[in-house]
């Protein structure tokens, strides 16, 4: 069965919680209505509750844990620097209350009680990067660069080269070391190009010299990361040290520190932590307001989590931050608009980001995915074909295109030019199983290439074992060929999968009744019809089997007496 579903899946539900004024609760009822509130994915409403619950029971230490991470979790990190000494009080390796209390001394320029913080961290997990990169910041602040450098010595032995090179640039830089700053950023750009990170950091190199025009020949050769962006780092000493600079303009100690739990933030979202990964980046962007990465890093993980809304919020405020940015932020503002179903919304906001750039491939697909989705099919194939024309045959960014615009150009009853859409993306990728299971099915659902259609699914299957649309696909196929048996124990296996899909229930039905079993047959059918929604093709199908089937039954009744 064909799954046109987004790759993204529904947002999770959000406990509304907008009153200023907390209900009067128990300690126990105000930690529970915390702890299901940050259930919901609603943290704000989570910290007022625990921080009611914590005041009525200021010795209870895992709560005072949990409002403390919850005040992180929304970004009241001024907030959480009281509860985070009560926390070191009693244990002074708790790497996060340590981390807050740093941040707090280089904000308040108290750099040996921050260098005794930095002191007491374990060294061993996070509390070793954190020695490494925060102990470079104090040292830094404190005017002592070569101290500062010799802090990121332990991450060249640890796989994080290219992590002490870029620090290392930018605490060169504050030094006023140019020449040295440029050689470390070099080390850290090469085989980085496509990353945001590293064209940020090379931007800002060169927007401080007052290369307005280098700058903005990089961030407009960068196209959101598909391609690497073309850079002579050759000759990048030469241009950073050829320009004088005020060193004042360059990353100050706390927003170097804000780099840092960027990159904790950064690393703990890739180990799937996403709650701490949420905590250091908010805390990343408290730091340092005007932080575009770290605004734009916490809109995706929002909008992974299903909180669209926030999610839109910190793309607006990365937009702000950095405007030369648009295209890449516009991208992500527009998928969470069609993640949150604001379709039109979302098309409205593709539209005005082709009017100054009209021969975006990646702007062109995602307009064309838009229409596709409300149906817009016609609309749908004229972006797509635009988008093709502007990706290079034979790559790889060419197969979703293509897939999109076969998909669009079914729904039109252009049959076999989807086909042909399909085929090329499957000479493209040749194992990706939603393609596999596309074509194999719409073959099998039209009596065609049987053989190869069962060749396609089996394909897919191995690949998706536990997916109940293609193992409906492999059900149908084989019912196709005239398998009955085979059908029924993979279409019983797909309505165990997905039991509630009308097509996969009437398949079972057909299944059934060419077994000859029919009274099953006509309750698949009827299960289908309570599910139908507005497929009304479906519909008039099945209510025709069902009246056929009825029929049948008067006659054999009559026959009977």
């Amino acid at each position: 069965m064909l799954c046109l579903l987004m790759p993204y899946g529904s947002p999770s539900a959000v406990m509304a919680q907008t009153e200023t004024r907390l209900p009067a609760l128990s300690d126990a009822g105000s930690y529970l209505a915390g702890r299901f509130a940050q259930h919901a994915n609603d943290w704000h409403a989570a910290s007022r509750f625990m921080t009611k619950a914590l005041a009525r029971d200021p010795t209870d230490d895992r709560l005072l844990r949990r409002t403390f991470m919850l005040k992180l979790g929304v970004g009241q990190w001024r907030e959480a620097v009281p509860l985070a000494r009560r926390i070191v009080d009693s244990e002074t390796s708790a790497v996060l209350a340590q981390t807050v209390l740093i941040a707090d001394d280089i904000r308040n320029s108290t750099l040996e009680s921050a260098a005794a913080r930095v002191a007491a961290l374990p060294v061993s997990g996070v509390g070793r990067v954190l020695q490494a990169l925060a102990g470079a910041w104090v040292s830094s602040a404190a005017g002592r660069p070569d101290e500062a450098l010799q802090h990121l010595d332990p991450l060249a032995d640890s796989g994080g080269r290219k992590l002490q090179a870029l620090h290392a640039a930018w605490i060169s830089e504050r030094a006023g070391r140019l020449e040295e700053s440029a050689r470390w950023l070099r080390r850290a750009a090469v085989g980085e190009l496509r990353s945001l990170r590293m064209i940020l950091a090379l931007g800002g190199h060169l927007e401080r010299r007052g290369k307005v025009d280098a700058v903005r020949q990089l961030y407009r050769g960068f196209d959101g990361g598909t391609t690497a962006v073309t850079v002579d780092l050759s000759d990048l000493e030469a241009e950073i040290a050829s320009v004088p600079i005020d060193t004042s303009v360059g990353l100050s100690p706390t927003e170097g520190l804000a780099q840092v739990l960027f990159d904790l933030a950064n690393a703990l979202h890739q180990d799937e932590s996403d709650e701490l990964a949420l905590i250091y980046g908010r805390l990343a962007l408290a730091l340092h307001p005007r932080f575009a990465l770290a605004a734009l890093f916490l809109g995706d993980v929002l909008r992974d989590r299903g909180r669209d809304e926030d999610a839109l919020a910190h793309y607006h405020r990365a937009l702000e931050a950095a405007p030369f940015l648009r295209g890449t932020i516009k991208l992500r503002l527009a998928d969470t608009l069609s993640d949150a179903g604001r379709h039109g919304d979302a098309i409205e906001t593709l539209e005005a980001l082709l009017i100054t750039n009209p021969d975006w491939m990646v702007a062109l697909q995602s307009l064309g995915d838009e229409h596709r989705r409300v149906g817009a099919y016609e609309q749908a194939i004229e972006r797509y074909s635009a988008a093709l024309a502007q990706a290079p045959p034979g790559s790889e960014e060419r197969w979703p295109i293509l897939y999109g615009r076969a998909i669009a150009l079914d729904r039109v009853g252009r049959w076999p030019m989807a086909e042909r859409d399909l085929e090329q993306a499957i000479a493209i990728n040749p194992n990706h199983p939603s393609l596999l299971n596309y074509l194999g099915y719409t073959w099998a659902d039209r009596g065609e290439n049987l053989p190869q259609a069962l060749d396609m699914i089996q394909r897919a299957v191995a690949q998706r074992p536990e997916d109940g649309y293609i193992i409906d696909s492999l059900g149908w196929v084989l019912f196709r060929l005239g398998d009955i048996g085979g059908a029924i124990r993979h279409l019983e296996r797909a309505v165990e999968l997905v039991p509630l899909d009308p097509t996969i229930n009437d398949h079972l039905g057909d299944a059934y009744l060419a077994a000859g079993r029919h009274l099953e047959a006509v309750f698949q059918w009827r299960r289908a019809l309570s599910h139908v929604g507005d497929n009304t093709t479906l519909e008039t199908a099945i209510r025709r089997k069902l009246s056929k089937q009825a029929a049948h039954r008067v006659r054999s009744q009559a026959d009977g007496t």
